[in-house]
């Protein structure tokens, strides 16, 4: 608007003002001033006069702003003023004119000289005027009933409307030396680079993020997050910067950097968000901080909707790296399973690694390191998408969704939640290869070659998302300790439910307290014991080895930095578990408890002894109906 503004001259613009806004109450004079008209006279109001542009308004149509070009007259001269944006919270007062138009004047009283302006302003509401959308991320935006992508540079998709954008930092980096089908097919020689899970996965994470609010919106909501799991210096956040960000300003925040507000980074719309280096922590409280910021991160994810009220909405796609995955209990990791997609890194740069590295792709990586193939493309596919998302994609979309989620849903293994993950990767993985055959980049067979590549695939990595993110030991210890409970073979009773049984009792359930409490040195011997005679193994990591691992799983409770504390009931010290970690179990238990021979006899005496009681009571209300009966009887003999 400013370019528009700078082509006009003062006359012109004295011309537009009466041609378009004076009337019999308000006109400009020779010099541009505003005016009131008396007795047919132009009087001056002030030395500056106010010409209406439009109104800044957000996708709802809400106004937001008014904006004006003006005209200030010095006393010799009359010049252009900047472009003028007032909020339409300030346009109450006038103390918006010392800020923008500083060297403005009134000839009169600047309380009423206002109050004449704030006049004329509601005057020319019922003008046509431009109407300019401010939205405050970039991504997808539904305005004028179409649906166009809004980035720092401009927008995609056919619209007639003047849309701005509030933030700057979301320039798309795209390489005009670089033709659409070269962008297309470079992007996909990308998954090349190494291990095809791991680069097919973060391809299909960029390609699902660039859809996202409009998959909101309508529906069908992708529920998941993606964890890269590796050991530093691997190329982690090297790898997954070049295939996941399209912008030239990278949405990227350090996970234990709180300067940085890690919600602030995860409202990035239509694009994939780094939440970089995590379990490089140093301090045990910023580990904890961290892991509950990102733990609240993952279920908002996975828990996202359309119309659901949350003080944090995500609508992008999320990346977590980190040299392990998030400490969370067993139950937790079992719950968030759907919500998280984990993928091993593959060794890029780590020399050490000799068995996994391999210099030919440190070759592949560093040569697409200096391209911007995937970005590129990606400019290209979002102008394609505009067409699609505003005729038939979303109905398109959500009848492959189902497809893919019911293929995926053979695996008897799959978490019901892993199939929408996956269902996603793959759609949003072919709309792709659509985009490319329907321009001609690639051919039916190799559009089919690549589409059953990316099933097989993602079929290898979905088999992998049930391998636990436990140390091996650890899982081995708990699923056996879950085994001996189970069995009976460990006792373990619940405060509050009678035991008589003899036997000796090495663990206790206090829900109050949210503990199972284990006697921890003989449970250890019986449990490590039962692994050894069922492996081929001669030994198990040591009883204070395991509790470390225990206590870094999140798993126990710790009692002034100690694993084990004494426990009323339990001889020796004991170990004290977290029993929302373990829902499954601790109902298991209870139920043994509940069904131990002496609670049955407590329930079939109750039982018996509340028919007893029904029996009383229809005896006595049998003797009050006969009282009843006789009383009236005697009642009519009397009449």
């Amino acid at each position: 608007m400013g370019n528009e503004l700078d082509q006009l001259s003062v006359q012109e613009l004295i011309k537009e003002f009466k041609e378009n806004y004076s009337d019999y109450e308000f006109d400009v004079n020779e010099n541009g001033e505003f005016c009131i008209i008396k007795n047919q006279n132009l009087n001056a109001i002030a030395n500056f006069s106010l010409i209406p542009k439009g109104t800044v308004k957000n996708v709802e149509g809400k106004t937001g702003s008014f904006l004006f070009t003006g005209l200030i007259f010095d006393g010799q001269k009359t010049t252009i003023l900047p472009e003028i944006e007032v909020l339409n919270k300030d346009i109450a007062t006038k103390n918006w004119l010392s800020n923008q138009i500083p060297l403005g004047m009134f000839n009169m009283n600047e309380t009423k000289g206002y109050q004449l302006f704030k006049k004329f302003i509601l005057r020319f509401q019922s003008k046509e005027l431009l109407d300019v959308f401010e939205v405050e991320k970039s991504g997808w935006h539904y305005i004028g009933e179409k649906w166009v992508y809004v980035h720092s540079g401009g927008t995609i998709g056919e619209t007639n409307k003047s849309i701005r954008l509030k933030e700057e930092e979301s320039y798309l980096k795209i390489d005009n030396g670089i033709t659409s089908k070269e962008a297309f097919l470079g992007s996909l020689d990308m998954l090349n680079i190494c291990d095809a899970k791991l680069t097919y996965a973060l391809f299909s994470l960029v390609l699902v993020s660039v859809i996202t609010s409009p998959l909101i919106q309508n529906g069908v909501a992708p529920k998941f997050s993606m964890w890269i799991e590796g050991k530093s210096g691997m190329g982690k956040t090297s790898l997954t910067k070049i295939f996941t960000q399209i912008f030239q300003n990278h949405k990227l925040v350090h996970v234990y950097d709180f300067k940085k507000d890690l919600n602030k980074n995860i409202m990035n719309r239509d694009c994939v968000s780094i939440f970089d280096d995590y379990g490089t922590s140093k301090t045990k409280r910023v580990a904890d901080l961290t892991n509950e910021k990102i733990e609240k991160l993952i279920r908002d994810i996975g828990d996202r909707e359309p119309n659901s009220y949350f003080t944090v909405r995500p609508e992008g796609m999320v990346l977590f790296t980190g040299e392990k995955f998030i400490t969370m209990g067993k139950a937790d990791i079992a719950s968030s399973a759907g919500r998280v997609v984990r993928v091993q890194m593959d060794n890029l740069f780590d020399k050490k690694q000799t068995s996994t590295y391999d210099p030919q792709k440190v070759e592949r990586f560093n040569r697409f390191k200096e391209s911007n193939y995937l970005p590129t493309s990606m400019a290209s596919y979002l102008k394609w998408m505009s067409e699609k998302l505003n005729t038939h994609f979303i109905e398109s979309y959500r009848r492959d969704f189902e497809y893919y989620r019911n293929y995926y849903s053979t695996d008897p293994n799959v978490h019901s939640r892993q199939k929408d993950s996956f269902a996603h990767l793959t759609v949003s993985f072919n709309f792709y290869l659509a985009y490319g055959l329907e321009k001609g980049y690639i051919t039916p067979e190799e559009n089919a070659v690549y589409g059953e590549k990316a099933k097989s695939v993602f079929f290898e990595l979905l088999k992998q998302q049930a391998i636990s993110p436990f140390d091996p030991d650890v899982q081995t210890f708990l699923d056996t300790l879950e085994d001996l409970i189970v069995q009976e073979t460990i006792t373990v009773t619940v405060r509050g439910i009678p035991y008589t049984e003899q036997g000796e009792v090495l663990g206790i359930v206090d829900g109050s307290n949210k503990t199972l409490s284990l006697a921890w040195q003989p449970v250890y011997d019986m449990v490590v014991k039962h692994i050894l005679d069922q492996t081929d193994s001669s030994e198990f990591i040591s009883d204070i080895k395991l509790g470390k691992l225990l206590k870094e799983a999140n798993l126990i409770y710790r009692s002034n930095d100690r694993v084990t504390k004494q426990v009323t009931g339990l001889i020796g010290r004991a170990i004290q578990f977290n029993t929302d970690k373990f829902p499954d179990l601790i109902e298991a238990i209870i139920g043994i408890n509940m069904n131990r021979k002496f609670n049955i006899l407590l329930d079939e005496y109750e039982k018996i002894n509340e028919i007893n009681n029904l029996r009383e009571e229809e005896k006595r209300k049998y003797k009050e109906n006969k009282r009843e009966l006789k009383k009236l009887k005697s009642s009519f003999l009397e009449k």
